[in-house]
């Protein structure tokens, strides 16, 4: 009687909610105070192929089989790795081999290193236990490193021809790194397991960086749209100053502050 059958079956307990864990497969996990990458042992769980049980159950009464061990029957799913599986095994290896990796960029006046910590944080495994690099967690990081590094737009203090300081910020000079080149080449530099120092891949950079981070040369032109002056400097020393004329804001064609 199918029905009765499948009734029984439904009401068995170890197919109930509550009495099922999924299985949890071996992987690589980072161990802080080893500094490596060890292998997490599988978690078989609890979890009963339904379909396998039923089977086994029916082969066990058309055969007068009083007792069925679900795990000798192979009922219950299994975690996709095991612990011993070469796939875990080779992924450990791999992931502690990107970890040994240093990467130290130069910034011209300070270098910056790549914590292992934080590198750590950026690999992983798939569902097919293949290492993986995260590169939105890369993007953060090379994020930040603009953020901290880049002088093209900031705020910079000046001092002016007219013996006064001024803060000017916007305009196109300076340094600004790469972003989308940048993520790429630290994930294939992390692939490599190698010592690397090296300067971020720059969109543009500028003149210098003196060891305060100072980027502004000592030869250039200031423009005072308020004293309506130029004065143009080399090494320095003054060469000429001049009247100018800048733009029109009344037909909103004003001349853009900044640092160009």
């Amino acid at each position: 009687d199918e029905a009765a059958f499948m009734k029984v079956v439904e009401s068995l307990e170890c197919l109930k909610k509550e009495n099922t864990k999924e299985p949890k497969a071996a992987y690589p996990s980072y161990i802080h105070e080893k500094g490596r990458f060890e292998i997490v042992e599988e978690d078989l769980g609890t979890k009963v192929n339904k379909e396998i049980l039923i089977e086994q159950i029916r082969s066990a009464i058309l055969s007068d089989q009083k007792v069925l061990d679900l795990n000798d029957a192979g009922c219950y799913v299994k975690p996709a790795f095991y612990s011993s599986d070469t796939a875990v095994v080779e992924a450990q290896d791999k992931m502690n081999l990107f970890l040994d990796t240093e990467i130290t960029y130069d910034m011209g006046y300070t270098k910056v290193k790549l914590e292992k910590e934080e590198l750590a944080k950026w690999l992983n495994v798939d569902k097919g236990s293949n290492v993986i690099i995260d590169e939105d967690k890369v993007g953060d990081y090379v994020e930040w490193l603009g953020n901290n590094y880049n002088t093209c737009g900031i705020r910079r203090k000046f001092k002016t021809p007219e013996n006064t300081t001024v803060t000017v910020s916007g305009g196109t000079y300076g340094w600004r790194i790469h972003y989308q080149k940048e993520v790429e080449q630290l994930c294939k530099d992390i692939a490599t397991g190698e010592k690397i120092e090296r300067e971020p891949i720059y969109r543009q950079t500028a003149y210098e960086r003196d060891k305060n981070g100072n980027d502004l040369h000592n030869t250039y032109i200031a423009i005072s749209i308020k004293s309506q002056t130029m004065w143009y400097y080399k090494d320095g020393i003054c060469l000429l100053t001049t009247p100018v004329v800048t733009g029109n804001t009344s037909k909103k064609m004003g001349t853009p502050t900044g640092v160009y």
